[in-house]
């Protein structure tokens, strides 16, 4: 499945849902306050920095819940799928305290997502090849407004034994995807990596795709 179809559908999938924190579990008490005690800390987190925030390519996201979040805030895919994973077991009445607690953050959130821009140096390094392979995990109708590599050499990593395990380059793609619910790009971030194999490195193979909200212009 490509990288753009969960956008659209399931925009906040692997590389979103593994990083929240769980608030308290909520099976015997779905209604006790403390079953969201920890999702308003982390929405008040993503309000304290966005009240701030000015415009920019820092400032805006702290920490991955941060940036979950906001998906969350302006796209009802992305609460829903909330709703039907992690915030399984929190019980209506908290359920609709925590949405009120979003709809409150979007005014404030919002505004400042069109004012978050991807660094330049993210695309500092250009690659034909390498590109063409993080662009590939996009489905055809998402728009790639910009992409290229954040380093031009390979990331050598090595074992414990001092001897290569595997290199690689991160790369960045900022989009727009038609399908999506709400009105933002994201700026989505790939790392290609290639296993050594003894004596050279193996083929390419992309991952840990990390999506953030951004501004299209």
């Amino acid at each position: 499945m490509k990288f753009a179809y969960l956008f659209a559908v399931l925009p906040m999938m692997v590389w979103s849902q593994g990083n929240v924190i769980e608030a308290k579990d909520s099976k015997s008490a779905p209604n006790d306050p403390r079953a969201i005690l920890v999702y308003e800390f982390q929405i008040d987190e993503l309000l304290k920095s966005a009240r701030s925030f000015q415009g920019g390519s820092e400032g805006l996201y702290k920490n991955d819940f941060s940036r979950e979040w906001a998906f969350r805030i302006v796209s009802d895919s992305s609460k829903a799928r909330f709703f039907r994973t992690s915030g399984t077991n929190i019980g209506e009445q908290m359920k609709t305290k925590l949405v009120q607690k979003m709809e409150s953050a979007k005014s404030i959130v919002a505004p400042k997502i069109n004012l978050f821009k991807p660094a330049d140096k993210d695309f500092m390094s250009k690659n034909t090849v390498l590109e063409k392979l993080i662009s590939e995990q996009l489905e055809p109708q998402v728009i790639i407004k910009k992409s290229g590599l954040l380093h031009s050499d390979w990331q050598v990593v090595l074992s414990r034994l001092g001897t290569p395990d595997h290199r690689y380059k991160d790369g960045a793609l900022w989009v727009r995807n038609p399908k999506d619910d709400h009105p933002y790009c994201q700026v989505i971030y790939f790392r290609i990596k290639e296993i050594y194999q003894g004596s050279s490195y193996g083929s390419s193979a992309v991952s840990n795709a990390t999506p953030y909200l951004c501004g299209c212009e």
